[in-house]
């Protein structure tokens, strides 16, 4: 039987379409030398595999896709069924395993992604659609927190958004789990203008605490445009940042006040900026 979870490097990312849009991302930064958090993927066929185990037929995602309509309160129902199913003793050994080999790497605590097969594709980027679960503690809470991204796929927003896409898409939703990282600042990082389609400058949208918040749009971040080729800022509106997620000492996340000072002040430092573009550039190499 194949492996239910591998390394993030070790996922080749011309092979890692089974592994979803998030993993194969990582995949081919970790194997480029980008600095990624300690992580590893899970195929989207071990959640295939556990719901044809839990779920009849007609409850699974593909058949579901096929339904005229299905009621929001079935969809609720099926979703619970798969958190509250019993996982594979292979899969609860592997994730046991890894969550170790992480702590032994310095891992303090958790995040757990969810990397859909429909994600992060041409004509489909699912953004913001699936679950991710962080600053988990416990191996038990991960091991809760796949079953939660798994039953995210029956959320009523995902099934409908997945209906337009047509028949042949793809419904399978892998897993990265991945150490979290508390981070002081954070956000997205475009290595082109994605409102303009420049391809000569870099944006970055930045705010304190946890990129969750930059992300879902609870804040208003920083945008920086910054010059590829020499550097040079060419423009900055600093956001309003008054809230910023942090991460909890009993685990998961809370949100705080930002300090009127820093909400006036830029997010990121010129230094920072500058060590940011040339990832973006290397990006593209």
């Amino acid at each position: 039987m194949p492996r239910v979870l591998k390394r993030i490097e070790s996922v080749v990312p011309r092979r890692a379409y089974g592994f979803g849009g998030k993993a194969r991302g990582l995949a081919a930064l970790a194997r480029a030398g980008f600095p990624v958090p300690v992580a590893y993927a899970m195929p989207g066929w071990v959640g295939d595999s556990f719901f044809s185990s839990v779920l009849d037929i007609a409850d699974r995602p593909r058949a579901l896709l096929r339904t005229p309509h299905v009621s929001d309160a079935r969809l609720q129902a099926i979703a619970q069924r798969v958190r509250d199913a019993t996982l594979p003793q292979d899969v609860v050994r592997s994730v046991t395993d890894a969550s170790l080999a992480m702590r032994d790497e310095g891992a303090i605590s958790f995040a757990v992604r969810s990397s859909a097969m429909h994600e992060d594709l041409e004509g489909a980027s699912a953004a913001g659609m699936h679950m991710t679960l962080l600053n988990l503690m416990r191996e038990d809470e991960v091991l809760d927190a796949v079953k939660v991204c798994w039953s995210g796929l029956f959320r009523p927003r995902v099934v409908s958004y997945l209906r337009t896409l047509g028949d042949e898409i793809p419904v399978s939703v892998g897993i990265v789990i991945q150490a979290m990282v508390p981070a002081e600042v954070s956000g997205v990082l475009f290595t082109a203008n994605p409102l303009t389609g420049d391809g000569g400058e870099v944006v970055i949208n930045a705010a304190y605490g946890l990129g969750s918040s930059v992300v879902d749009g609870r804040v208003t971040p920083d945008t920086y445009r910054v010059d590829k080729a020499t550097g040079q800022l060419r423009d900055r509106i600093i956001g309003e940042k008054a809230q910023q997620t942090v991460l909890d000492r009993s685990g998961g996340v809370r949100e705080v006040a930002v300090d009127e000072r820093k909400r006036k002040a830029g997010a990121l430092s010129e230094q920072q900026l500058l060590q940011l573009t040339d990832l973006a550039k290397r990006c593209l190499l």
